[in-house]
């Protein structure tokens, strides 16, 4: 029985074959399914062309709103910058016009020796100050033992300044 089947299903198969061959190149119904599948592939590709140039042309409006906002950015930091400098310039006069009242109020402080005191101990404070923003501890307790002398001397400074005066 197993032989006569195996026979059968041999012939069958040979047969089967040449049949769907023929059938896959002559029929006329394959041919309209082949003409179905690539008119759908035609479409997908008008579709996404179609969906690609719609964004193109939305990018473009972005592109102007985008233009738009960077202009108005560019101003409001004009603006800001301006007003920073204004806000500086007002500063350093309050600070001359100060430094001034401070002249005509105690004359002494302008003595040279104060002044190079003065602006020794400055430099120390604004020495710690970096050196603390560093976090160099070590470095900074010594600039505040050198800060605490240099004060001792700028009193001294003045102290023989409004002597002298």
């Amino acid at each position: 029985v197993k032989a006569v089947t195996k026979v059968v299903n041999d012939y069958a198969k040979k047969s089967w074959e040449k049949t769907a061959s023929l059938w896959r190149t002559d029929s006329p119904g394959n041919a309209a399914i082949k003409e179905a599948i690539e008119s759908e592939k035609e479409e997908a590709k008008q579709k996404q062309a179609a969906a690609d140039e719609a964004k193109r042309a939305e990018e473009a409006g972005n592109d102007e709103e985008r233009q738009k906002a960077l202009a108005e950015l560019e101003r409001k930091r004009a603006a800001k910058r301006k007003r920073e400098e204004e806000a500086e310039q007002a500063r350093l006069r309050r600070k001359k016009l100060m430094e001034e009242e401070r002249a005509k109020r105690d004359p002494w402080l302008n003595f040279p020796s104060v002044l190079d005191a003065e602006r020794k101990l400055d430099e120390l404070k604004e020495a710690r100050r970096e050196a603390n923003a560093k976090l160099e501890f070590d470095l900074s307790t010594q600039l505040t033992k050198d800060i605490s002398a240099q004060e001792r001397a700028l009193k001294k400074a003045i102290k023989a300044a409004k002597k002298a005066h």
